[in-house]
């Protein structure tokens, strides 16, 4: 398994070890190095609201990035740990966690 390096737009790089998926990103398409875009997703649908308004979030995103020239590739799950804090005599203090987050990946 080798790590590899995306550049997300607007962002510092992402790095993400691949399990299997294909890509590579200094490969080339229509001759030229493909360039990857990672969005955070996290969209929150209203009470009563089911799967079907999560997937037209989703489906929204990925319009508005095909319109501008970007081309879906996965969905992503990442989990980051968050180190807690000490508080000021562990008033205030906040345990360690982790965070879930998903990522959407385009590709041009």
């Amino acid at each position: 398994m080798e790590a590899q390096t995306f550049s997300a737009t607007g962002s510092l790089p992402v790095t993400k070890q691949l399990n299997g998926f294909e890509s590579n990103p200094t490969s080339t398409q229509a001759g030229g190095p493909m360039t990857y875009n990672v969005v955070p997703f996290s969209a929150s649908v209203a009470h009563g609201q089911g799967a079907e308004a999560l997937a037209a979030k989703l489906e929204n995103l990925i319009a508005a990035k095909a319109a501008e020239g970007w081309e879906f590739v996965s969905i992503e799950q990442i989990n980051t740990f968050q180190a807690g804090t000490n508080g000021c005599f562990t008033i205030g203090a906040q345990p360690p966690s982790t965070i879930e987050t998903e990522l959407v990946v385009f590709r041009k």
